[in-house]
């Protein structure tokens, strides 16, 4: 693995399922918000998950609004590719995991400029 890689182009944006901004700011959940994300590939003979790495950053009142710029580590090319999700617990134990997981280059970085709808993770409720 190489050493992390950042690009003030390669933001990953972070929205709460069903949550106005209002809604964020002041009721639905209390700040931190200690965000987890994974980074992982599929192995294609048994179609499970395989974990590369993750992290954990906490997130102040009003971190979500202009994006997180994430250090991701660059990665050997592999031609599946990895994929990003998210996991999240606020200060008073809520849990959040991800809807669904963003897709990475083939070297485990954002694509650069990508519309922002491709860059979102979806966080709901975790029952």
């Amino acid at each position: 693995m190489a050493a992390p890689t950042s690009n003030s182009d390669s933001k990953i944006y972070v929205a709460i399922e069903g949550a106005s901004k209002d809604q964020l700011m002041n009721k639905d959940f209390q700040y931190p918000l200690l965000l987890t994300y994974h980074v992982f590939t599929t192995d294609r003979s048994t179609n499970k998950d395989i974990l590369i790495y993750e992290r954990s950053i906490s997130i102040q009142k009003g971190g979500l609004d202009t994006g997180l710029q994430l250090h991701l580590l660059k990665l050997n090319k592999i031609s599946d590719g990895y994929r990003l999700s998210a996991d999240a617990v606020d200060k008073g134990d809520m849990k959040f995991t991800s809807i669904a997981s963003i897709a990475l280059l083939t070297t485990g970085t954002i694509k650069e400029k990508n519309p922002r709808h491709l860059n979102t993770i979806i966080l709901q409720i975790k029952d």
